[in-house]
């Protein structure tokens, strides 16, 4: 089971900062806390967000770079797989083998249904005594204005 993390407000490190600075004016001090800490937490601070903005803005980088890769390589992939289709429109036995270059549709992991058979479309209901549609911008009960 992890632990849960308390996640500060993103200008924290100013706050730190502040907390420090009052402490030291008012010339304040608590048992159990130790001002060198306290000034040692803001440095670190600094210096740990600085890195991970910096390690944030590279893998930033990094995935954009993925995402655009992985966008040509797809319309390649596709190019070959749409000329495959059309050069092979006539023979079903080979078309059938690229059907495992679609791309998959519904649930993951789901087995596929077989196609029903096609049904004709039910004429709509005519309506029934005391069933007829109401005109066009007539509402129900009284209207709301």
């Amino acid at each position: 089971m992890s632990m849960r993390v308390a996640k500060p407000q993103k200008t924290f490190d100013d706050q730190l900062e502040r907390l420090v600075s009052h402490l030291k004016t008012q010339k304040l001090s608590l048992p159990g806390i130790e001002l060198k800490v306290l000034e040692a937490d803001v440095k670190a601070q600094r210096e740990e967000k600085q890195a991970d903005m910096e390690l944030l803005a590279r893998y930033e980088a990094a995935h954009q770079h993925f995402i655009v890769a992985q966008a040509e390589r797809y319309a390649r992939y596709m190019k070959v797989v749409k000329i495959l289709r059309a050069t092979h429109s006539d023979d079903p036995v080979k078309l059938r083998s690229l059907d495992q270059f679609k791309r998959p549709r519904g649930k993951k992991n789901a087995e596929p249904l077989p196609s029903p058979a096609p049904v004709a479309p039910k004429p709509a209901p005519l309506p029934g005594p005391g069933l007829a549609p109401r005109p066009a911008g007539k509402t129900k009960g009284k209207g709301r204005g």
